[in-house]
């Protein structure tokens, strides 16, 4: 598959396409990156959950906070461009300290910082270097993270809502296998299972399909997560996603777009709800209480203890 790419040029974005050299921090953060409001899969994970945290975040709010980067989210961002580009960043910097706790080190850390640099503790670097490594070992790797566009990103305007949407794969695939890398503490299935149902992986990777065939016309075929655990020996999971997941995704894609349409209409962003909402015992906890149902003792009802409160009061 011939792949045509759009080298960014700085300006604001007016067509969609396969765009190459956007600054993260322009991704992200500047809202005149294009022609029109826009969002990203993290931005849509946001919106569908609680509307209100997602406007206090976003670049498009005039008084948005910007959510700090946390040690997660700093140690991904390394794994993704030394094991994935597989290129030293040019913005970090190895601590020449164990921890921070001096005055000295704290000092130091702080002028990093200052200068736009991420610190890194040796610990750290050393296990996403043997993080690369292993992952050079896996067999699996030539049919998932080889041979294709990296770190590019798919731009295309969504037809219902004439909003901007951005994606940005690790990879963007020569052929019908998309795949996508991510880091765990554990590669085992049932762990995954969770990790992608947690964090909305199945909606990213619904995005990323959705942005292959309306920038290339091209359909996937294929999805996997290549997991890899933070610590030694590193290893590596190649799961495949259910289209049934990549189905389901993509429609709470489409309920957080159309949501967000509606709250920039209105300039309304509320809470979790729109309104009161009823609580009770998660369904697992139910199920704990009635298999032990027989040794609970049991108490009358609210609308028992209501009709004999009567007979108590004349009693």
């Amino acid at each position: 598959m011939s792949i045509d790419v759009i080298e960014y040029d700085g300006g604001t974005i007016t067509k969609p396409g396969i765009y190459l050299n956007i600054p993260i921090q322009d991704y992200h953060g500047r809202v005149d990156l294009f022609d029109g409001p826009s969002i990203s899969n993290t931005g849509l994970r946001r919106i569908e959950a609680c509307p209100e945290k997602f406007w206090d975040s976003s670049p498009m709010n005039p008084e948005h906070e910007p959510e700090p980067e946390t040690s997660d989210m700093r140690f991904g961002r390394m794994a993704h461009i030394l094991c994935v580009e597989k290129r030293w960043p040019s913005d970090i910097v190895i601590s020449p300290y164990d921890d921070f706790r001096t005055s000295e080190a704290k000092a130091w850390k702080a002028a990093q910082e200052a200068d736009g640099l991420t610190v890194f503790k040796e610990k750290e670097v050393a296990d996403i270097r043997g993080m690369a490594a292993r992952l050079e070992q896996e067999p699996l790797m030539d049919l998932a993270l080889a041979g294709g566009i990296v770190e590019a990103s798919l731009i295309w305007k969504d037809e219902a809502t004439g909003i901007w949407i951005k994606s940005r794969p690790d990879m963007i695939p020569n052929d019908n296998i998309l795949a996508d890398y991510k880091t765990t503490t554990s590669g085992d299935k049932d762990e995954i299972e969770r990790s992608i149902w947690k964090y909305g992986y199945h909606g990213q990777m619904a995005l990323m399909a959705e942005g292959m065939a309306k920038v290339l016309g091209h359909e996937m075929e294929s999805f996997s997560f290549v997991f890899q655990e933070k610590k030694r020996p590193y290893p590596v999971t190649v799961a495949a996603v259910t289209d049934e997941s990549i189905h389901w995704g993509a429609r709470q894609n489409r309920f957080a777009l159309d949501r967000l349409a509606r709250c920039l209409e209105a300039n309304d962003w509320p809470s979790y709800s729109e309104g009161p909402v009823t609580v009770g015992l998660p369904p697992y906890a139910l199920k704990r209480l009635r298999d032990h149902e027989e040794i609970l003792p049991k108490v009358p009802t609210l609308a028992e203890m209501a009709k004999r409160a009567p007979e108590l009061t004349h009693a």
